[in-house]
């Protein structure tokens, strides 16, 4: 699984993997991170190699006839990963790699930062410290298809989405995150 991730990855968790003080994670380290809004960070995870070869063995097993539940009641085209045979290798990447980022993000206030380039991050304890399993899968967007996504509440504590697409295959599109169910103060404009 590390030869997925983009090296500076890494070593951001080189420390926190040595020790397991998740308070030594080195967040700046992190490929293009930046605080999109409060509770909401961005960065570079995995390498486009890797993005690109789970998109065709999505695309293969899809286009194998193969019996495949969609991913949430909400998306017609998609395969959960974890029922083709990846869920190993994705319970690794939590749990050596994703556990320590969450846990600096979102985790207990002895681990949690607070600040990204003096910029806040507007995180609280949401979990980050024990996360123990992933609901991992792959959704499809395209205009003959599911061209979106209504506004919902995700069930799981934290999310991470991985835009596999890369940049110069699409244009457009928006990631929208609306606050905190049940805090009126935090809600989309």
């Amino acid at each position: 699984v590390e030869e997925w991730l983009e090296p500076e990855v890494l070593r951001a968790l080189s420390r926190w993997r040595e020790s397991g003080d998740a308070s030594l994670v080195d967040l700046e380290l992190l490929p293009g991170i930046r605080v999109e809004a409060p509770g909401v960070i961005s960065f570079a995870l995995l390498r486009p190699s890797v993005c690109a070869s789970l998109l065709a063995e999505a695309r293969h097993y899809s286009e194998g006839g193969f019996p495949a539940e969609l991913p949430n009641s909400m998306n017609r085209e998609g395969v959960i990963l974890n029922d083709i045979g990846l869920r190993p290798v994705f319970t690794i990447l939590l749990r050596k790699h994703l556990a320590g980022i969450a846990a600096r993000l979102l985790g207990n206030d002895s681990e949690r930062a607070t600040h990204l380039g003096g910029v806040p991050l507007g995180t609280e304890n949401w979990g980050g410290s024990t996360l123990n399993d992933h609901h991992t899968f792959i959704v499809r967007y395209k205009p003959q298809g599911d061209r979106g996504l209504a506004m919902h509440v995700d069930e799981c504590d934290i999310t991470f989405n991985v835009g596999l697409s890369g940049g110069d295959s699409f244009v457009g599109g928006d990631l929208a995150f609306c606050g905190m169910f049940g805090d009126p103060t935090l809600g989309c404009s």
